[in-house]
């Protein structure tokens, strides 16, 4: 039984020693959130980011590969320095329910859901209170 290629997972050879289906294109989604960067380290295309502040997941900052959460834009073409946007693609074990709308894990193992799904679940609650 083969077993479809994972992002953060080497790909096992077959019972014949080969690799499965080298050649075959797929997309790949990979979860991201965009982030300010923090502290006073310039950031590089690449390097391991870990979130600053578990409320948001809005600040970031470059850390060592035992803490990271993710890596910055491996395809960005300049530094980024403190205060400056960008996207950091998250480890595939900080999320579930991958959509465009996923939900995180935290490092505690708490599941915090997307802020689209806590703004409609709170409408939905409003909706019911007033009957409607």
């Amino acid at each position: 039984m083969e077993k479809k290629p994972r992002i953060g997972h080497k790909i096992p050879r077959t019972e014949r020693g080969e690799y499965p289906d080298k050649g075959h294109r797929d997309a790949y989604h990979i979860p991201g959130i965009l982030v300010t960067a923090a502290g006073d380290q310039e950031i590089q295309a690449g390097d391991n980011i870990r979130f600053v502040d578990y409320t948001n997941y809005e600040i970031a900052e470059k850390c060592e590969k035992a803490e990271r959460h993710g890596v910055a834009d491996p395809f960005i073409k300049s530094t980024i320095g403190d205060g400056e946007a960008f996207l950091v693609l998250l480890d595939p074990d900080m999320t579930q329910g991958l959509t465009h709308h996923f939900e995180l894990i935290e490092p505690t193992g708490t599941i915090l859901p997307s802020r689209r799904r806590s703004q409609k679940r709170r409408i939905l609650q409003r909706m019911h209170r007033h009957g409607l």
